[in-house]
Protein backbone atom coordinates (compact mmCIF):
# COMPACT_ATOMS: atom_id res chain seq x y z
CA UNK A 1 0.00 0.00 0.00
CA UNK A 2 1.37 3.45 -0.89
CA UNK A 3 0.20 6.93 -0.08
CA UNK A 4 1.22 10.24 -1.55
CA UNK A 5 0.47 13.87 -0.89
CA UNK A 6 1.44 16.79 -3.06
CA UNK A 7 2.38 20.36 -2.25
CA UNK A 8 3.70 23.17 -4.39
CA UNK A 9 7.48 23.28 -4.66
CA UNK A 10 9.48 26.26 -3.45
CA UNK A 11 10.06 29.00 -6.04
CA UNK A 12 13.81 28.50 -6.17
CA UNK A 13 13.50 24.76 -6.84
CA UNK A 14 13.21 25.23 -10.59
CA UNK A 15 14.27 28.82 -11.13
CA UNK A 16 17.95 28.13 -11.74
CA UNK A 17 19.35 28.57 -15.22
CA UNK A 18 19.74 25.25 -17.05
CA UNK A 19 23.13 23.61 -17.53
CA UNK A 20 24.84 25.67 -14.78
CA UNK A 21 26.33 24.28 -11.57
CA UNK A 22 23.57 23.80 -9.02
CA UNK A 23 24.18 23.18 -5.32
CA UNK A 24 21.64 21.41 -3.15
CA UNK A 25 21.38 19.46 0.09
CA UNK A 26 20.22 15.94 0.95
CA UNK A 27 19.48 14.64 4.45
CA UNK A 28 18.56 11.34 6.08
CA UNK A 29 16.71 11.29 9.38
CA UNK A 30 15.36 8.18 11.09
CA UNK A 31 12.59 9.76 13.15
CA UNK A 32 11.77 6.70 15.30
CA UNK A 33 8.08 7.11 14.44
CA UNK A 34 8.06 10.44 16.25
CA UNK A 35 8.57 8.89 19.70
CA UNK A 36 11.42 10.02 21.95
CA UNK A 37 13.97 7.40 22.87
CA UNK A 38 16.10 8.61 25.79
CA UNK A 39 15.89 10.47 29.06
CA UNK A 40 12.89 12.69 29.72
CA UNK A 41 11.84 12.39 26.07
CA UNK A 42 11.56 8.58 26.23
CA UNK A 43 8.10 7.50 25.13
CA UNK A 44 6.97 11.08 24.48
CA UNK A 45 5.73 12.17 21.04
CA UNK A 46 7.69 14.93 19.31
CA UNK A 47 7.16 17.09 16.22
CA UNK A 48 8.92 15.29 13.36
CA UNK A 49 7.92 17.95 10.83
CA UNK A 50 9.60 20.62 12.91
CA UNK A 51 12.84 18.63 13.08
CA UNK A 52 12.84 18.07 9.30
CA UNK A 53 12.06 21.77 8.80
CA UNK A 54 15.04 22.70 10.98
CA UNK A 55 17.33 20.37 9.02
CA UNK A 56 16.56 22.62 6.07
CA UNK A 57 17.62 20.22 3.29
CA UNK A 58 16.13 20.20 -0.20
CA UNK A 59 15.62 16.41 -0.09
CA UNK A 60 15.04 14.52 3.16
CA UNK A 61 14.63 10.75 3.54
CA UNK A 62 12.73 9.70 6.68
CA UNK A 63 12.95 5.90 7.14
CA UNK A 64 10.70 5.66 10.23
CA UNK A 65 7.80 7.99 9.54
CA UNK A 66 4.38 7.25 11.02
CA UNK A 67 0.77 7.69 9.91
CA UNK A 68 -1.90 7.44 12.60
CA UNK A 69 -5.09 5.43 12.44
CA UNK A 70 -6.96 8.48 11.09
CA UNK A 71 -4.54 8.78 8.16
CA UNK A 72 -2.51 11.77 9.40
CA UNK A 73 1.25 11.55 8.81
CA UNK A 74 3.95 13.08 11.00
CA UNK A 75 5.26 14.64 7.77
CA UNK A 76 2.02 16.33 6.66
CA UNK A 77 2.97 19.64 8.30
CA UNK A 78 5.81 20.07 5.80
CA UNK A 79 3.44 20.69 2.90
CA UNK A 80 3.13 24.34 3.95
CA UNK A 81 6.93 24.64 3.70
CA UNK A 82 6.95 23.76 0.00
CA UNK A 83 7.80 20.07 0.33
CA UNK A 84 6.17 17.37 -1.70
CA UNK A 85 5.76 14.29 0.48
CA UNK A 86 5.95 10.78 -0.99
CA UNK A 87 5.53 7.78 1.30
CA UNK A 88 5.66 4.00 1.14
CA UNK A 89 3.96 1.87 3.78
CA UNK A 90 6.20 -0.77 5.36
CA UNK A 91 3.61 -2.36 7.61
CA UNK A 92 0.56 -1.85 9.78
CA UNK A 93 1.92 -1.63 13.30
CA UNK A 94 -1.05 -3.54 14.71
CA UNK A 95 0.51 -6.57 12.99
CA UNK A 96 3.96 -6.08 14.48
CA UNK A 97 4.86 -8.65 17.16
CA UNK A 98 4.67 -7.03 20.63
CA UNK A 99 7.97 -5.88 22.07
CA UNK A 100 9.04 -7.40 25.37
CA UNK A 101 11.46 -4.58 26.11
CA UNK A 102 10.45 -0.92 25.89
CA UNK A 103 6.97 -1.56 24.43
CA UNK A 104 6.36 2.20 24.50
CA UNK A 105 9.07 2.76 21.88
CA UNK A 106 6.91 1.68 18.91
CA UNK A 107 3.36 2.91 18.21
CA UNK A 108 0.74 0.22 18.71
CA UNK A 109 -1.47 1.37 15.84
CA UNK A 110 -1.09 3.18 12.53
CA UNK A 111 1.39 2.67 9.70
CA UNK A 112 5.17 2.52 9.63
CA UNK A 113 6.15 4.43 6.51
CA UNK A 114 9.26 5.38 4.58
CA UNK A 115 9.03 9.00 3.48
CA UNK A 116 10.85 11.30 1.08
CA UNK A 117 10.36 15.07 1.31
CA UNK A 118 11.30 17.02 -1.82
CA UNK A 119 11.48 20.74 -2.54
CA UNK A 120 12.05 19.85 -6.20
CA UNK A 121 9.39 18.76 -8.70
CA UNK A 122 8.79 14.99 -8.66
CA UNK A 123 8.25 13.55 -12.14
CA UNK A 124 8.30 9.82 -11.40
CA UNK A 125 8.25 7.31 -8.55
CA UNK A 126 9.11 3.61 -8.39
CA UNK A 127 9.24 0.92 -5.73
CA UNK A 128 12.42 -1.18 -5.84
CA UNK A 129 12.47 -4.62 -4.11
CA UNK A 130 15.11 -5.26 -1.43
CA UNK A 131 14.18 -8.86 -0.63
CA UNK A 132 13.01 -10.69 2.47
CA UNK A 133 14.99 -11.55 5.60
CA UNK A 134 13.86 -14.36 7.88
CA UNK A 135 11.71 -13.11 10.78
CA UNK A 136 12.00 -9.48 9.71
CA UNK A 137 8.70 -7.93 10.87
CA UNK A 138 7.78 -6.03 7.67
CA UNK A 139 8.34 -9.11 5.50
CA UNK A 140 9.47 -8.09 2.00
CA UNK A 141 11.21 -4.72 2.09
CA UNK A 142 11.25 -2.11 -0.63
CA UNK A 143 13.06 1.12 -1.38
CA UNK A 144 11.21 4.20 -2.63
CA UNK A 145 12.82 5.83 -5.66
CA UNK A 146 11.80 9.25 -7.01
CA UNK A 147 12.97 11.14 -10.07
CA UNK A 148 13.17 14.87 -9.37
CA UNK A 149 14.23 17.74 -11.61
CA UNK A 150 17.00 20.02 -10.39
CA UNK A 151 17.96 22.87 -12.73
CA UNK A 152 16.27 20.97 -15.59
CA UNK A 153 18.32 17.86 -14.79
CA UNK A 154 16.65 14.58 -13.83
CA UNK A 155 18.04 13.16 -10.58
CA UNK A 156 17.03 9.86 -8.93
CA UNK A 157 16.83 9.75 -5.15
CA UNK A 158 16.17 6.40 -3.49
CA UNK A 159 15.21 6.20 0.17
CA UNK A 160 15.76 2.96 2.07
CA UNK A 161 15.62 1.28 5.44
CA UNK A 162 17.35 -2.09 5.78
CA UNK A 163 16.67 -4.60 8.54
CA UNK A 164 18.48 -4.12 11.84
CA UNK A 165 19.20 -7.86 12.12
CA UNK A 166 22.86 -7.29 11.38
CA UNK A 167 23.86 -10.56 13.09
CA UNK A 168 22.22 -12.27 10.10
CA UNK A 169 23.90 -9.79 7.74
CA UNK A 170 20.38 -8.69 6.85
CA UNK A 171 21.50 -5.18 5.81
CA UNK A 172 23.94 -6.68 3.33
CA UNK A 173 21.26 -8.96 1.90
CA UNK A 174 18.94 -6.01 1.40
CA UNK A 175 21.65 -3.83 -0.13
CA UNK A 176 22.82 -6.53 -2.54
CA UNK A 177 19.27 -7.06 -3.77
CA UNK A 178 18.72 -3.31 -4.08
CA UNK A 179 21.99 -2.81 -5.95
CA UNK A 180 21.07 -5.49 -8.48
CA UNK A 181 17.71 -3.84 -9.01
CA UNK A 182 19.17 -0.36 -9.44
CA UNK A 183 21.94 -1.58 -11.77
CA UNK A 184 19.48 -3.55 -13.89
CA UNK A 185 17.18 -0.56 -14.25
CA UNK A 186 20.11 1.68 -15.16
CA UNK A 187 21.36 -0.82 -17.73
CA UNK A 188 17.99 -1.24 -19.43
CA UNK A 189 16.86 2.38 -19.05
CA UNK A 190 13.19 2.92 -19.62
CA UNK A 191 12.70 6.48 -18.41
CA UNK A 192 9.46 7.63 -16.83
CA UNK A 193 7.06 5.51 -18.87
CA UNK A 194 9.24 2.40 -18.70
CA UNK A 195 9.61 2.67 -14.95
CA UNK A 196 13.42 2.43 -15.05
CA UNK A 197 16.25 4.68 -13.99
CA UNK A 198 17.64 6.99 -16.63
CA UNK A 199 21.31 6.38 -15.90
CA UNK A 200 21.98 9.94 -14.74
CA UNK A 201 22.77 11.40 -11.30
CA UNK A 202 21.63 9.14 -8.46
CA UNK A 203 21.37 9.39 -4.68
CA UNK A 204 20.81 6.71 -2.02
CA UNK A 205 19.91 7.82 1.49
CA UNK A 206 18.44 6.42 4.66
CA UNK A 207 19.05 3.99 7.51
CA UNK A 208 21.46 1.30 6.25
CA UNK A 209 21.83 -0.31 9.70
CA UNK A 210 25.46 -1.06 8.87
CA UNK A 211 28.82 0.66 9.04
CA UNK A 212 30.35 2.73 6.27
CA UNK A 213 33.23 0.52 5.06
CA UNK A 214 31.12 -2.61 4.37
CA UNK A 215 28.39 -0.43 2.83
CA UNK A 216 31.03 1.07 0.54
CA UNK A 217 32.25 -2.41 -0.41
CA UNK A 218 28.75 -3.56 -1.35
CA UNK A 219 27.80 -0.33 -3.12
CA UNK A 220 30.89 -0.08 -5.28
CA UNK A 221 31.05 3.01 -7.47
CA UNK A 222 29.10 5.21 -5.04
CA UNK A 223 30.67 8.07 -3.07
CA UNK A 224 29.86 8.60 0.63
CA UNK A 225 30.00 12.32 1.50
CA UNK A 226 28.99 12.09 5.19
CA UNK A 227 31.37 10.52 7.70
CA UNK A 228 30.49 10.58 11.39
CA UNK A 229 28.76 8.69 14.18
CA UNK A 230 24.96 8.71 14.10
CA UNK A 231 23.77 5.98 16.48
CA UNK A 232 22.68 5.90 19.24
CA UNK A 233 21.94 9.61 19.28
CA UNK A 234 22.62 10.08 22.99
CA UNK A 235 26.21 8.80 22.78
CA UNK A 236 26.84 7.75 19.17
CA UNK A 237 29.48 5.13 18.51
CA UNK A 238 28.61 4.05 14.93
CA UNK A 239 27.54 5.48 11.62
CA UNK A 240 24.63 3.49 10.24
CA UNK A 241 22.85 6.34 8.41
CA UNK A 242 24.31 7.24 5.03
CA UNK A 243 24.01 9.29 1.86
CA UNK A 244 25.57 7.79 -1.28
CA UNK A 245 25.91 9.49 -4.69
CA UNK A 246 27.04 8.63 -8.21
CA UNK A 247 26.44 9.66 -11.81
CA UNK A 248 28.38 12.90 -11.85
CA UNK A 249 27.17 14.38 -8.55
CA UNK A 250 29.99 16.17 -6.71
CA UNK A 251 30.25 16.01 -2.91
CA UNK A 252 30.91 19.40 -1.31
CA UNK A 253 30.83 18.12 2.25
CA UNK A 254 28.71 16.42 4.86
CA UNK A 255 27.87 16.58 8.53
CA UNK A 256 26.16 14.78 11.38
CA UNK A 257 23.67 17.13 13.02
CA UNK A 258 22.77 17.57 16.68
CA UNK A 259 20.75 14.98 18.55
CA UNK A 260 16.95 15.07 18.49
CA UNK A 261 14.49 12.99 20.57
CA UNK A 262 14.99 10.12 18.07
CA UNK A 263 17.59 7.39 18.58
CA UNK A 264 19.37 8.42 15.34
CA UNK A 265 21.11 11.70 14.59
CA UNK A 266 20.26 13.38 11.28
CA UNK A 267 22.89 13.65 8.56
CA UNK A 268 23.13 16.21 5.77
CA UNK A 269 25.22 16.28 2.59
CA UNK A 270 26.02 19.29 0.41
CA UNK A 271 26.06 18.27 -3.24
CA UNK A 272 26.52 19.82 -6.67
CA UNK A 273 25.30 19.08 -10.15
CA UNK A 274 28.19 20.27 -12.34
CA UNK A 275 27.71 22.00 -15.67
CA UNK A 276 26.79 19.53 -18.39
CA UNK A 277 25.50 16.68 -16.18
CA UNK A 278 22.31 15.30 -17.71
Amino acid sequence: MTRRTTASCSPNASASEPHLDHDFTVAAYNAHWGIGRYGRAAGVRFDVARVVRDIGADLVVVPEAWRDAEGVSVLDGLEDDGYRIETLEYMRLELRPPRRRRPWSVPRVGSWELGICSRFPVVDRRVVPMGTVWRDAPGPRYALSLTVTIADTRVDITGLHTSSKFWRLAPMQHLLTLRRGLDARELHGGGVHGGGLHGGPQILAGDFNFWGPPVGAVMRGWDRPVRGRTFPSERPHSQIDHVLVRGGIESLGGEVLAATPSDHRPIRARLRLPRGVT
